[in-house]
């Protein structure tokens, strides 16, 4: 597995909106994703899953948005966002993410790799979304 880092400039609107309709099976507008940088996750040329970053500091990074291709959920899915998070970990001190308190699978994944919950937070009254961190050992 090689997952490749790519910078905001080297990524158009429409190759974010083509894998998030591949994963999610959902159209949204290009301006939809708040990102820097992205992540790319591939095995013998076969996308795996994408993860989407937004610097919040100099020294902590957001997880705004990613996902896996359906054909590849699974083990793939751990074993991306572990070297993912640790690709990340290397420049920056923190990794945040937040996820509905209704994902399970995703409250489980950031648990499984090394995340702790750090709050809640309610938007639109009615949506309860989790915090996570991870900071650099």
């Amino acid at each position: 597995m090689v997952i490749t880092h790519l910078p905001k400039e080297k990524i158009t609107p429409s190759f974010i909106q083509n894998i998030h309709t591949n994963v999610f099976n959902e159209v949204v507008p290009g301006d939809f994703f708040k990102f820097d940088e992205c992540l790319i996750a591939e095995n013998d040329q076969c996308l795996l899953a994408y993860i989407l970053i937004k610097e919040t500091t100099s020294d902590t990074v957001e997880i705004t948005w990613g996902g896996s291709f359906k054909e590849t959920r699974g083990f793939w899915i751990k074993k991306v966002f572990q070297e993912g998070t640790d690709l990340l970990l290397k420049h920056y001190k923190t990794v945040t993410f937040q996820t509905r308190n209704t994902n399970i699978p995703m409250i489980k994944l950031g648990l499984n790799v090394g995340f702790k919950i750090v709050g809640c937070i309610v938007l639109n009254e009615n949506e309860l979304f989790v915090n996570f961190l991870k900071r650099r050992e």
